[in-house]
């Protein structure tokens, strides 16, 4: 019975020490020393119309009176833009450098989380 209650007793001391031993994280910041945009150029074809004045094809040729009528003409051209998908970072914490993908561009430096373990 003693032995039991001595297990008991040691379980319970080491339970209590357990939540001294966890995970502890922190924001900190990393200089950033490389930004490359995701560029992606895209076509976006327009219809462009304009319109010209025609002649008009006559049936009888003993007038000399030409007419004319408005003709509108289209067609397609292309139309390019670009647009930035997201950037390749690389910032250095600590004497290492790390790369990573973000949505943004962070400027000249970004939040980094510090996650402290014991080992």
């Amino acid at each position: 019975m003693k032995s039991h209650m001595k297990a008991i007793i040691a379980a319970l001391g080491v339970a209590s020490v357990m939540p001294l031993a966890h995970a502890v994280s922190d924001d900190d910041y990393a200089p950033v020393t490389r930004v490359t945009p995701h560029v992606t150029t895209v076509n976006e074809p327009q219809q462009v119309c304009h319109t010209e004045t025609v002649p008009i094809e006559r049936e009888h040729y003993w007038s000399d009176d030409v007419q004319f009528q408005q003709v509108q003409k289209c067609h397609m051209v292309d139309h390019y833009t670009t647009r930035t998908d997201g950037y390749t970072v690389t910032y250095v914490y600590q004497g290492r450098a790390y790369t990573t993908e973000m949505p943004y561009d962070p400027g000249g430096r970004v939040r980094v989380t510090v996650d402290v373990q014991p080992s």
